[in-house]
């Protein structure tokens, strides 16, 4: 736990609150200080801690368009760099005296595993080409028929895969799946629907190559084929190339033969057409002649997915260094509403234990916050939680919880204080969740990380999955746990 004397900013919050209430007692009406006033003297404790200059704006990493061993090797050094980033925070959590949970995750030696693979990519391998999409679209049978034409002697050198159905369900694993080919065909039996939609933009927004092919597209006459290749176009080419849009027919329906004899009679048979996949081969045809680029291209996403997991792991133990210091938080914030009969200096006792909270997790999370942005850090909690109306409700939460708990208060300020824990720990929360994003903002967009609105987004979801009623019970037994008189 973090001592008192090492928070600058909770300690002089905590002591003007204390000062300023004595001074109203006095006679004074620091109610009519206003807000501007409460803030400035939180800005006054920041400026005495010296927060220190600007940190340099992070640089975006933008995915490249055409993707080569360099682009790779500088994605693999970003892996690196955070493999040793998670030796650190372990030592860091083990070196603590928070107890550390097992990790459903990769070990770190699987990480390294994961790494050596990757550097020993080969260009010259085979192109892997996936076909996925929905249930009955014809997966299989055009699986079946590009094996057919490789088995002729095409000169592509592929190897084809057909994925398990994806839109199911909502499975990441899908995702990953199809992530690994570096071509994915995405089969589709008509009008693309929503949901097949949302699936081509994910897929297009990783640089992944990805056709589009109509099948089964048969089952129309020409005009009509037209005009529903036309509607797919119009839809999907926000994302994809309209020469990736592709009618096919895998499996042509049988058609029927008449033959005409001599003596005026007829012999009617079926006869099943070859499959229709000239716009699909020409399509692979061009792809193939960019093979290196494609196959560094699945490892480049390989890497940043390896990152992803990485990264999940550090989050993982400064989560559990983070929720101590939250939880030390939010009863400091519970004891000085409980204890100050002043409301607007309930306020300011508040505000530096958030802005205080904000530095020690923003340490943890190595975002070192400038001047300015501890200032808008702290007046974004505070009006996040105005603007969304979590100040009444969670008053409302913990007066109904009081009802229907054996514990009881007699001082008038339970209320209140309990509201202050409870908003602190849903501050505390949304600022983990803030800053567990915070890599991924900064590469993505670059220069600073702060944004109201989505942090205001982030603590409208965490408030949501802690406003049940269990969960404030808890939080009033743990507050009966700390603060309720037990016998000697």
């Amino acid at each position: 736990m973090v001592g008192m004397v090492k928070q600058p900013i909770l300690v002089f919050g905590l002591g003007a609150s204390g000062a300023l209430w004595l001074f109203d007692s006095l006679g004074n009406r620091f109610t009519d200080f206003g807000d501007w006033g409460v803030w400035g003297l939180i800005i006054i404790g920041v400026v005495i801690w010296g927060l220190g200059r600007n940190p340099t704006p992070a640089t975006a990493q933008p995915r490249p368009t055409r993707v080569n061993r360099a682009e790779v090797e500088q994605a693999l050094n970003r892996v690196r760099a955070s493999l040793e980033l998670l030796a650190s925070e372990r030592e860091l959590s083990e070196s603590s005296d928070v107890s550390l949970e097992e990790s459903g995750s990769s070990r770190p030696e699987t990480f390294e595993q994961q790494l050596d693979a990757l550097l020993a990519t080969d260009e010259t391998r085979p192109l892997q080409i996936a076909v996925t999409g929905r249930k009955s679209v014809g997966k299989t049978s055009l699986v079946t028929a590009l094996e057919a034409q490789l088995a002729q002697g095409s000169t592509l050198d592929v190897e084809i895969e057909e994925l398990p159905s994806c839109l199911q369900r909502e499975d990441g694993t899908l995702f990953s799946q199809a992530q690994q080919a570096d071509v994915l065909v995405f089969v589709v039996d008509g009008d693309i629907r929503e949901s097949e939609l949302d699936w081509v933009e994910r897929i297009t927004a990783t640089g992944q190559a990805l056709i589009l092919v109509w099948n089964q597209s048969d089952r129309h006459p020409p005009q009509q084929q037209a005009q529903i290749l036309g509607r797919i176009r119009q839809q999907a080419e926000p994302y994809l190339r309209g020469d990736r849009i592709l009618a096919i027919a895998a499996a042509p329906s049988p058609i029927e033969v008449r033959q005409y004899k001599p003596d005026n009679s007829v012999e009617t048979s079926t006869a099943t057409p070859a499959p229709e996949l000239a716009a699909l081969s020409e399509c692979l045809e061009t792809l193939h002649q960019d093979a290196p680029s494609l196959i560094w291209a699945t490892s480049y996403r390989a890497a940043q997915a390896l990152r992803d997991d990485v990264r999940r792991e550090i989050n993982r133990f400064r989560r559990q260094r983070a929720l101590p210091m939250i939880r030390q938080s939010q009863w400091i914030a519970a004891a000085a509403a409980f204890g100050n009969p002043v409301p607007s200096l309930d306020l300011l006792a508040t505000a530096a234990v958030n802005v205080q909270l904000v530095m020690n997790l923003g340490k943890i999370y190595q975002q070192r916050l400038s001047l300015e942005q501890a200032k808008a850090a702290a007046k974004t909690l505070a009006e996040v939680l105005v603007k969304l109306g979590l100040v009444e409700v969670s008053t409302q939460l913990v007066t109904t919880a009081l009802k229907h708990n054996p514990i009881t208060f007699v001082a008038g300020g339970a209320t209140q204080g309990l509201s202050a824990a409870y908003l602190t720990h849903i501050a505390g929360l949304s600022l983990i969740e803030y800053f567990e994003q915070c890599d991924e903002l900064a590469t993505r967009e670059g220069g600073t990380i702060l944004n109201g609105e989505r942090f205001a987004a982030i603590v409208k979801q965490v408030f949501e999955k802690n406003r049940r009623k269990a969960f404030v019970q808890s939080l009033i037994r743990q507050a009966g746990d700390r603060f309720a008189t037990k016998p000697a």
